[in-house]
């Protein structure tokens, strides 16, 4: 049988069991892009959830820039047997879209329900461009309130190399998550982002022994 086909297996099994246990099952349905300029990880950031026979990948034909949208489907579940099953439409955006192609840009924040935000601790320059994403988010989206993770990669260099000082980062003083992290740290960057999701959304689950199933 093909992975798909054990995954989907996998899946049903699973819902079966929780629901004999009296869990609470939730589903949802999310839009998610990855903003930040060029060379900060975001490719590796959303690939680290797509393997192959276990994510759909097509060229955004809405655009003529080189953006890629995944589909990938995860399950968090708590200690409670609080299960969600979150349907994500990943955006792999490029780096040089809010400069090249702003009609684009806006219309991808409009369109998507949270983001993740990436800068490298080795480039100030991507820590400006990200609290300029943040500004056009809160101006477009009208809210304060849409889930967002900002995640400063790199974090395995040597802090020699880091450009950003943890002032700056603090400058971004809003209600996003935030995350540090290295090539290994990608699974926390969603869990934090999908339980960020389900709070906006009102799935209720006791804040803590949340796990990413798969």
């Amino acid at each position: 049988m093909p992975r798909t086909g054990k995954m989907i297996n996998l899946v049903r099994r699973l819902l079966k069991r929780i629901k004999k246990q009296k869990g609470v099952i939730y589903s949802c349905s999310t839009k998610i892009a990855i903003l930040g300029t060029s060379g900060v990880g975001k490719s590796t950031i959303t690939r680290s959830f797509s393997v192959p026979n276990d994510y759909k990948k097509k060229r955004n034909s809405n655009t003529p820039t080189p953006s890629e949208i995944f589909q990938r489907t995860l399950l968090l579940k708590s200690n409670d047997g609080t299960l969600c099953r979150h349907h994500l439409f990943l955006l792999d955006t490029p780096g040089a879209m809010r400069a090249d192609f702003p009609d684009i840009y806006k219309k991808t924040i409009e369109i998507c329900e949270a983001f993740v935000l990436v800068f490298s601790m080795d480039n100030k320059d991507s820590l400006i461009e990200l609290n300029d994403i943040l500004k056009d988010i809160d101006l477009i989206k009208k809210t304060k309130y849409t889930p967002i993770l900002v995640v400063a990669n790199k974090k395995d260099r040597s802090p020699k190399h880091e450009a950003t000082t943890n002032e700056q980062i603090a400058n971004i003083n809003r209600g996003c998550c935030f995350l540090k992290t290295a090539s290994d740290g990608y699974v926390d960057c969603f869990v934090k982002l999908l339980t960020l999701i389900e709070k906006r959304k009102g799935i209720d689950r006791p804040p803590s022994g949340v796990q990413l199933v798969f």
